[in-house]
């Protein structure tokens, strides 16, 4: 999967690769604020277990949950809801951007 970012403060293109595991991302920097495509593109492979990719979104999902729920949302209401609650559930653990 290729993302393109086309924004007017930076130009960049992020690849992703999900095999064996491992998430994979490699960015290519073309145009940046205060000119960094040098030191990005010196930096530019993550690599992260799918796993731990996946843990860093409980918290994300658990807010836009809470926020729809709060807005009196649910699964009757939205399709597809049942379907992100069960996905939010699968995730075992909370990623380490938002442990205490």
């Amino acid at each position: 999967m290729v993302i393109r970012w086309l924004p007017d403060t930076f130009r960049c293109d992020w690849s992703f690769v999900w095999s064996q595991g491992q998430l994979v991302i490699q960015s290519q920097w073309e145009c940046t604020v205060g000119h960094l495509e040098t030191l990005l593109n010196d930096n530019s492979d993550i690599s992260i277990s799918v796993k731990d990719f996946i843990s860093e979104w409980k918290e994300i999902l658990y807010t836009v949950i809470n926020g729809l729920e709060k807005c009196g949302y649910n699964e009757n209401k939205i399709e597809g809801m049942c379907n992100l609650l069960e996905q939010y559930d699968r995730i075992k653990d909370r990623g380490v951007l938002y442990r205490e």
